[in-house]
């Protein structure tokens, strides 16, 4: 069981890596390291840092929940306790960057067909492709097909409901989530964390 000390250690010690592959809002929020703010003692948290075994055993990790609970800085911290136990890189990219022309050469580029490392998708299901053009579907077939045949851990924050992933990406991409990825579903009672006033 990973203590609150253990995370805030893990996160100083990798932080000088970390915050170069963190988006700057994001990075802002976690600069401080301090738990008790809003992001921090919220579910998203606790319940993705429940996970770090899936992921170290190449699995794949999903957030769910309405927007505003944390899911992503949940899946941020949860990545960086990746690298710290295992010394491998992470990489955030959001889920529209997948469809661009441009994502192949930098998976080239990048060498993750190597060693991609952990891979951080944010905003799954967002990307727009039209329902009777397959290209989208095909392009993350692919994408969730090699994490699966290799082992490759990712994590995936998504708006969406298991059962509307399967209505999106069709009855393939849905199965084999399903056998290697587990589905967190946060909910916050005091609704989205955005705009409130943090408490000193």
């Amino acid at each position: 069981m990973i203590t609150t000390e253990d995370i805030i250690t893990i996160i100083r010690d990798n932080w000088k890596y970390a915050s170069k592959r963190i988006p700057g809002k994001h990075r802002k929020t976690l600069r401080g390291l301090n738990l008790l703010i809003p992001g921090f003692d919220g579910n998203a948290i606790r319940l993705s840092v429940a996970e770090l075994p899936k992921l170290l055993n190449g699995g794949m990790v999903f957030i769910s929940g309405p927007v505003g609970v944390g899911k992503t800085i949940g899946a941020i911290i949860l990545a960086i306790l990746f690298t710290g136990k295992t010394n491998r890189r992470f990489t955030i990219i959001n889920s529209r960057d997948v469809l661009k022309n441009d994502f192949k050469e930098r998976w080239e580029r990048e060498d993750w067909s190597n060693d991609p490392g952990l891979i951080v998708v944010d905003d799954f299901g967002q990307e727009h492709f039209r329902a009777d053009n397959d290209y989208g579907r095909d392009v993350w077939e692919d994408f969730i097909d090699t994490s699966y045949r290799e082992g490759y851990p990712r994590i995936y924050t998504t708006n969406l409901k298991p059962e509307e992933v399967r209505a999106k990406y069709g009855d393939r991409v849905y199965d084999r989530l399903k056998e290697v990825g587990v589905w967190i579903t946060v909910t916050e009672p005091g609704g989205s964390f955005r705009g409130r006033k943090v408490e000193k």
